[in-house]
């Protein structure tokens, strides 16, 4: 992104903080990702602590290894998933966290599954075999179409719309440089507006008898005037 902002300037963003930027937009993705999590647990348990509630991740990357952090400094159990070895032999010795093979993961029995790596992992073959109570993560467009709202809902499984979820770096990164927020200010604004909205998105899902998804788009649609 240093490079890319010597012709793209002021309209690039995430340089390094070397060059003026606020750097990799994945820690604040996480963040997002960590308050998405806790709102699913607190609106399916009745709280948000995440003491002792199983997270599976699937890939850890940027985002995802970042989750994992934040779900062990609050006290989860954390399964992890990659499809790259070395990124899961990094968790071998470390507590609380298990590894699980990518082909069971979607066979495996969490609280709240966090898909952070491929788009399209919510589909009418994954949907049915799903062992979660909550989904909430980083990956983007993880429907693979728009009736897989409906599977998840017709099954009971809380769905926490991805471009909710995964707001953080689009609206820290922006926050920090453009605004000059501190990195403190920003996981506080990401932390609140995630779990904000998904408040929003879930009450309003209930009251109107319609799936998350629907709700988030009418949402979506309200402040956009149309």
């Amino acid at each position: 992104m240093d490079v890319v902002s010597e012709t793209g300037a002021p309209h690039v963003f995430c340089r390094t903080t070397k060059n003026g930027g606020a750097g990799d937009s994945g820690p604040p993705t996480a963040a997002g990702v960590h308050a998405g999590i806790r709102s699913v647990s607190e609106a399916l348990f009745g709280s948000s602590s995440l003491r002792e509630r199983s997270i599976l991740v699937q890939g850890t990357g940027s985002v995802g290894a970042g989750l994992v952090d934040l779900l062990l400094a609050d006290h989860a159990t954390v399964l992890v998933c990659d499809v790259d070895p070395a990124r899961v032999r990094r968790y071998l010795h470390v507590p609380g966290v298990s590894m699980i093979e990518p082909e069971a993961v979607f066979d495996t029995s969490c609280d709240v599954f966090a898909p952070c790596a491929l788009g399209g992992v919510l589909n009418r073959e994954s949907i049915p075999r799903l062992q979660c109570r909550g989904v909430a993560g980083a990956a983007n467009n993880q429907l693979a179409e728009e009736s897989d709202a409906e599977r998840l809902h017709a099954r009971g499984i809380l769905y926490a719309p991805d471009y909710i979820a995964n707001i953080g770096g689009a609206l820290a990164i922006p926050g920090m440089e453009l605004e000059g927020w501190s990195a403190g200010q920003a996981d506080e604004r990401v932390r609140r507006k995630v779990e904000e909205v998904l408040s929003v998105v879930f009450r309003m899902a209930v009251r109107e008898d319609v799936t998350t998804d629907e709700a988030a788009r009418r949402v979506a649609r309200s402040r956009l005037g149309i």
